[in-house]
């Protein structure tokens, strides 16, 4: 009976080291290849992300209960030298999670200097006349739902035509500051599969609900290369 009950305890060891093995490769794996692999794991477009279908079932216990899963950064470019150029920004949205975590992405909806948007958008200071954006995708997805992965990053380019930058007085290199913000304002509804009777898992589509803002970086002086 001793033999008996030290094997058991054995078992229940090694299946809690393997649950801690299994947990700190968790955490760790997301890290390693971002580093490794950056230009495939972090610079992914983010209209590019899989598009997140069935929520009414498929969602990250882990992604869903983070308290503060997205991270903001903002890089905008020099200004175009010339009128025929484009004024770029850089948005960075990061996963600060280990769960995967729904966003919105509509880069056709890129939201400029506007309080009420949902998904990404950018505020200047000082406010400007910048309203209009042209993603740098040629052609780009309907607005929707898209899954970024644990401790992922994706990059939204956001372009401004530089007619509309150049006779802007308010825009002025070295003092003009831009900042990248995400906002939704509801965890979202689900739509149940068709043809299934079935009471869906969750009641919601999971989305983080809150605002996030990015540190204002200062555009930057000098004329980007033609």
């Amino acid at each position: 009976m001793a033999a008996d009950r030290g094997q058991g305890t054995g078992g229940v060891v090694a299946v809690l080291i393997f649950i801690a093995v299994l947990f700190i490769v968790f955490n760790l794996l997301p890290d390693f290849f971002g580093n490794v692999f950056p230009q495939f794991y972090q610079a992914t477009p983010c209209e590019n992300l899989r598009v997140s279908t069935g929520r009414a079932n498929h969602q990250s216990l882990i992604g869903i209960g983070a308290a503060n899963p997205i991270a903001l950064e903002v890089l905008p470019s020099p200004l175009p030298a010339t009128g025929d150029g484009f004024f770029t920004v850089k948005i960075t949205v990061t996963n600060t999670s280990t769960g995967t975590i729904p966003i919105i992405i509509n880069p056709l909806g890129i939201t400029v200097n506007a309080g009420a948007n949902q998904g990404l958008g950018l505020t200047f200071n000082p406010p400007n006349s910048l309203q209009s954006v042209v993603p740098s995708g040629v052609v780009a997805p309907p607005e929707g739902i898209h899954i970024l992965g644990p401790r992922q990053s994706c990059v939204q380019m956001v372009q401004f035509p530089a007619g509309n930058v150049l006779v802007d007085p308010s825009i002025v290199p070295g003092r003009t500051t831009v900042q990248a913000v995400y906002r939704n304002s509801s965890p979202g509804p689900v739509i149940p599969p068709a043809n299934t009777l079935a009471t869906p898992i969750f009641t919601n589509a999971g989305l983080w609900v809150g605002t996030v803002v990015s540190p204002a970086m200062v555009i930057p002086v000098g004329s980007a290369p033609s």
